[in-house]
């Protein structure tokens, strides 16, 4: 009584993917390609954003640079500081004279 195997099912194994795997794996597929453009967005928004830091602490690293080289700065009273806005114009304190 021995049993043989039928030959369409011996090699089984062997014939391939099945329609829920396939289904499975494009699934999978799919989701992964529909984050990829987040990422792209969110790394962009944080570039812009890191831009910006660097921007404002060099502005601010250069206003701090020019007072200290200025000696005089102690010794006079009632002037006021400068500022630069976000594109670099200079914002004036009210009472100075306005920038030449």
């Amino acid at each position: 009584m021995c049993r043989t195997r039928h030959p369409s099912t011996a090699h089984r194994a062997s014939d391939g993917f099945s329609l829920v795997e396939v289904l499975v794996a494009t699934g999978i597929l799919v989701t992964v390609a529909a984050a990829v453009p987040q990422l792209f967005t969110a790394a962009t928004r944080a570039n812009a954003q890191a831009g910006a830091v660097t921007w404002a602490t060099t502005l601010a690293a250069q206003k701090l640079e020019e007072l200290r080289s200025r000696p005089d700065l102690e010794a006079v009273v009632g002037e006021s500081v400068d500022f630069l806005d976000q594109r670099g114009g200079q914002i004036v304190s009210p009472g100075s004279a306005p920038p030449a």
